[in-house]
């Protein structure tokens, strides 16, 4: 129960009081996804695959270039331990929109031919 009153008390300090459009940055999101319990695990998963997704939908709408090829039965765990593993290598120098930190991880481990 204390783990669960943690989680939620987390998650309330790092998405209150926000006045521009970034919701996490890249130190936010790795505590989030840090977290072991189910349903803030969630908020991980949903937020790199929404980056992944919305990225993968501008390049087709919009033809914009590809950063990243994710192969078709790639399963969202797989995208989590990417982004985790390299915010964790650029640990203390995460201060810009996460979402940056999630497409150059990306882009990483998923280059396109």
């Amino acid at each position: 129960m204390k783990k669960m009153l943690t989680a939620v008390a987390l998650i309330g300090l790092l998405t209150c009081g926000r006045a521009s459009a970034v919701f996490y940055n890249g130190e936010e999101l790795m505590e989030v996804c840090a977290i072991k319990i189910a349903f803030v695990n969630r908020a991980c998963e949903g937020y790199v695959t929404g980056i992944a997704d919305a990225a993968s939908h501008f390049r087709e709408s919009d033809g914009v270039a590809e950063d990243f090829c994710i192969p078709q039965e790639t399963k969202s765990v797989e995208l989590i331990r990417v982004v985790v593993k390299f915010l964790e290598a650029h640990a203390g120098s995460l201060g810009a929109n996460a979402a940056e930190y999630v497409r150059a991880a990306l882009a990483e481990s998923y280059p396109c031919a």
